[in-house]
């Protein structure tokens, strides 16, 4: 913003290319483009860029990662992109190899052998990608500190923390798992996509060997979020998601 008698920022060069192709919709696939577009987005200091401008960049970020800014899946925070939960799970589906998750609160074993203390809001979650032998799997956790200092904040303010700890905590693991099994702007091999089909195809010629019965299974891979917070859970709004963005970011 500026004031009276300031003059507004100009843009670099790399900027105002960045600006054209967002503004044209053109993909960022001539060296050039690409280049400025790098240029741009290894600044800390994008939130001090005017409103048409931040626009523009995040539009550009999202052309080069495949994410929807104005579906609020990148954000500028504290003036670097912050990809949002949402930008991960798109991020995960983007090249098909996104094989399912699964996400669990922590048991006390869990959390003494992590080194968690015992009154912490601890999940984790396991994400499966397609060519991996094993899940991947994060963890996620808010602190009883964390908790009373959002509590005894300003009351008229909605505050993530304070009223969903336990979603805060499964959100966090989840974006943990996603975030280590999918790296943004990763492109695969035709070589790398076959031998993936060539592994999958080899698992299903083998029988599988289970240890118990389907609902068994079924129910071990179940997730009761009942009662983890003391009552029935509420489903949060569009606007406390978004707020639920904020709080992550802050902690990356």
């Amino acid at each position: 913003m500026t004031g009276p008698g300031t003059a507004a920022p100009t843009p670099t060069t790399a900027l105002a290319r960045v600006e054209q192709s967002a503004d044209t919709g053109a993909q960022l696939t001539t060296v050039k483009d690409r280049k400025a577009f790098l240029e741009v987005a290894s600044r800390a200091d994008l939130d001090k860029l005017p409103p048409a401008q931040q626009r523009a960049v995040l539009i550009a970020f999202g052309q080069h990662t495949g994410l929807r800014a104005e579906l609020g899946e990148v954000m500028i925070y504290q003036g670097r992109f912050y990809v949002t939960i949402g930008g991960r799970v798109r991020n995960a589906h983007r090249l098909g190899l996104f094989d399912g998750a699964r996400a669990h609160p922590a048991t006390m074993g869990d959390k003494r052998s992590a080194g968690y203390q015992e009154d912490d809001i601890v999940w984790w979650c396991e994400v499966w990608r397609r060519g991996s032998p094993r899940p991947f799997r994060g963890w996620g956790k808010v602190t009883r500190a964390e908790i009373d200092v959002a509590r005894a904040g300003d009351k008229t303010k909605f505050t993530p923390i304070a009223k969903h700890p336990v979603e805060m905590a499964r959100k966090r693991a989840t974006y943990d798992a996603l975030r280590l099994a999918f790296p943004l702007d990763e492109e695969l091999s035709e070589l790398s996509i076959r031998l993936i089909e060539n592994a999958e195809v080899a698992a299903e010629a083998t029988t599988p060997i289970s240890d118990g019965s389907a609902e068994e299974i079924e129910a071990a891979l179940e997730v009761t979020e009942e009662g983890a917070v003391g009552g029935k859970k509420r489903d949060m709004t569009e606007a406390e998601s978004l707020e639920l963005d904020a709080q992550q970011a802050a902690l990356d």
